[in-house]
């Protein structure tokens, strides 16, 4: 199996451009500069060895590779997101009362008080 070479962050920086059609527009909703954004766009080509973007100094568009990366890295990022919320969703309804028998010195010795 091939390991994947990319973080988060990077797909989310291809979406974030995708979306927006720009790069100054894109780091701005991500918080980033658009130099940083740059960078996570280089890496995410560089890591996936094809080219997603054409840029040029006035626009931005995805390449026929970068429009269809980006359905499934859509998707990806949606379902990941979707278990991360589900998560807190169950982590936050679990609890309860647990009660521990034991004699009184294991208590004194091993148990928080």
């Amino acid at each position: 199996m091939k390991r994947i070479n990319f973080n988060l962050q990077e797909l989310q920086a291809f979406i974030a451009v995708a979306e927006r059609g720009s790069f100054r527009a894109a780091a701005d909703e991500i918080h980033l500069s658009a130099p940083a954004l740059s960078r996570r766009i280089e890496r995410l080509e560089s890591a996936l060895g094809v080219r997603l973007i054409n840029r040029t100094t006035r626009e931005v568009e995805l390449n026929g590779l970068g429009r269809a990366f980006l359905e499934r890295a859509r998707s990806a990022f949606d379902d990941l997101e979707a278990a991360s919320l589900s998560l807190r969703e169950i982590g936050a309804h679990q609890s309860g009362r647990v009660t521990v028998g034991c004699v009184p010195s294991a208590a004194f010795y091993f148990l928080p008080a």
